[in-house]
C-alpha cells in the first residue's frame, strides 16, 4: 500500500485544534491512496465479526453492534497489520500531538473494526484506555440516519469538578451536558478520518435510525508513552471473540 499522504495537512492548525478540542478531522487525502484496499479488506472481514448486544458494566451504556478485535485482525489480516505500522502515520500523529507516539500493546484494542447496521445499533458512551484513537470511516449513513460521533471534551476534569466517577454510570451527567450544550456532534462521510484524545473525551456513535443505514470504521489505538502494558476490561468484553455478549 502507498504511504499516508501528509502533503496537504496544515500541521500547525491541526495541532492547535487537537490541543483545544481533543478532536481533529484529518484531511481526506491522508488515507485516500489506500482507501479502496481498506474498503475491500473490511468487507472481506465482515464474516468474522461477532455480534454484540449488551449494557457495558460501569458506564452502563448500550453496545449493539458487530465487532472484530485486535487478536482476530492480527490473525486474519496482514494488510491491516501493515497499515497500523506505517511510519508515516506515526509521524503525522506525532506532529499533531507535539510528541512521540507509540504502539498500543493491548491485544484486543490496538486495532478494531466496528459495524453498525440498522435501527438502534450504537456504540454507547465510553472512554478508551489508550489515549489516542484514529478512526477511518469505511462506510457511513446519510446525515439524517444517525451514527454521528458525539463527544464531551475534558470529561475527566468535568467529573472531578462535580464529584462524579468518570467511568461509572454517566447518564445523568451526560444529559446535564446535553442541556448545557456541551456535547459536540460531528457527522462524517465515507473516507473521512479523525484523531481523538479518546481517554479524555467521553464519546459514542449515536444510534442509527433508519432501515438499511450502515456505519463501519477502522479504529487504530496509540499510546503517548513507550511500552505501556494493559488489557482493558471494557475492550476485552467488546472485542475478545471468546467472550459472549
Amino acid at each position: 500500500m502507498t504511504p499516508v499522504n501528509q502533503t496537504s495537512i496544515s500541521l500547525r492548525a491541526e495541532s492547535l485544534a487537537f490541543a483545544r478540542d481533543g478532536y481533529v478531522r484529518l484531511p481526506r487525502s491522508c488515507f485516500a491512496s489506500v482507501f479502496s484496499e481498506l474498503e475491500r479488506e473490511v468487507t472481506r472481514l465482515r464474516e468474522y465479526a461477532k455480534t454484540r448486544d449488551f449494557i457495558m458494566p460501569g458506564y452502563e451504556t448500550l453496545r449493539r453492534m458487530s465487532t472484530l478485535g485486535g487478536k482476530d485482525i492480527r490473525r486474519l489480516s496482514p494488510m491491516l497489520v501493515d497499515f497500523y505500522n506505517y511510519p508515516e502515520t506515526r509521524t503525522l500523529l506525532s506532529n499533531i500531538c507535539g510528541q512521540e507516539v507509540f504502539s498500543c500493546n493491548d491485544e484486543n484494542e490496538w486495532q478494531v473494526i466496528n459495524w453498525l447496521e440498522g435501527p438502534g445499533e450504537t456504540h454507547g458512551w465510553h472512554l478508551d484506555d489508550p489515549p489516542l484513537a484514529v478512526v477511518l470511516f469505511i462506510e457511513t449513513p446519510s446525515a439524517s440516519d444517525g451514527g454521528a460521533l458525539e463527544f464531551i471534551n475534558g470529561w475527566r476534569q468535568l467529573c472531578a469538578v462535580v464529584g462524579s466517577d468518570p467511568e461509572q454510570n454517566a447518564t445523568s451527567l451526560i444529559e446535564r451536558c446535553r442541556a448545557a450544550g456541551l456535547i459536540n456532534a460531528k457527522v462524517h462521510a465515507t473516507g473521512d478520518a479523525y484523531l481523538m484524545r479518546a481517554d479524555q473525551c467521553l464519546h459514542r456513535a449515536a444510534p442509527l435510525t433508519a432501515a438499511g443505514a450502515r456505519r463501519s470504521v477502522i479504529n487504530l489505538a496509540f499510546e503517548l508513552q513507550p511500552d505501556v502494558r494493559r488489557t482493558g476490561v471494557t475492550a476485552s468484553l467488546l472485542y475478545d471473540k471468546s467472550r459472549n455478549s
